[in-house]
């Protein structure tokens, strides 16, 4: 899967409450989401603000980020997570 079209998925699911839900129940989701570098990322309102302002550029970019990209245990994590199968299972109707 491409990485833009990852990320239009990832959004797509996460705008929707009920998808968000349902992709953090997937395995491996939740694990990652209660990394502590992704908690620090995501309740740092600089990261916030990019985010909102789709500046993926300045995002990848600042130190915290490259920080958590370069953690060894989150890569890890990381790599064992299937994100495509999330995605399809936490966009799948019932």
């Amino acid at each position: 899967m491409g990485s833009y079209k990852t990320l239009g998925e990832t959004g797509t699911v996460l705008a929707n409450p009920e998808t968000a839900r349902k992709f953090l129940d997937s395995p491996g989701a939740r694990e990652l989401s209660e990394h502590p570098k992704i908690v620090a990322l995501r309740n740092d309102p600089e990261i916030a603000e990019m985010i909102a302002q789709g500046r993926l550029f300045d995002l990848l970019r600042d130190p915290r980020v490259v920080d958590a990209v370069n953690d060894p245990t989150l890569a890890a994590q990381v790599k064992q997570f299937d994100m495509k199968k999330a995605l399809d299972q936490a966009a799948k109707k019932n």
